[in-house]
């Protein structure tokens, strides 16, 4: 399934990516494809898996074009370490920690409040702010402080 910490990022996105977009290479049954949002995705065509990330077979088959079978170099081959988390994990996150709202958060920006609860359904947190208002946001709009 698609990973759901991309799922915020895909422009809010709640399901699979659809195959609207068309296929732009084709490699150990694994094909790229764009979301209707225009990010890339990756599409296996026998498992109908998906993912945001390259998979790792996709990523080896590509090297293999490149260098051919049997000369891809020992270093090339090493698995690719995943970038650093942008956002915040959830579980770091815990009632009445301080957060700081990022600046671009439109009639929030740059208040300070307190994480009350996770809502799941929404993937949202509450969050009671210091002027006593609560809102719910999703934890990529907001830094703990």
């Amino acid at each position: 399934g698609i990973n759901a910490e991309y799922m915020g990022a895909a422009g809010g996105m709640a399901r699979s990516p659809t195959s609207g977009g068309a296929s732009k290479k084709t490699v150990n049954k694994w094909r790229t494809t764009r979301a209707p949002n225009g990010k890339t995705y990756y599409y296996h065509s026998e498992t109908k898996a998906t993912s945001w990330d390259m998979p790792e077979e996709f990523r080896l088959a590509m090297l293999e074009d490149e260098y051919g079978v049997g000369n891809v170099p020992q270093q090339a081959k090493a698995p690719q370490k995943a970038a650093s988390p942008k956002r915040i994990k959830r579980q770091q996150l815990a009632p009445g920690s301080r957060v700081k709202i990022k600046a671009g958060v439109r009639g929030y920006a740059n208040q300070m409040g307190e994480l009350e609860k996770y809502l799941p359904a929404k993937g949202k947190w509450g969050i009671k702010l210091g002027n006593g208002r609560r809102v719910a946001l999703p934890p990529t709009t907001f830094l703990l402080t």
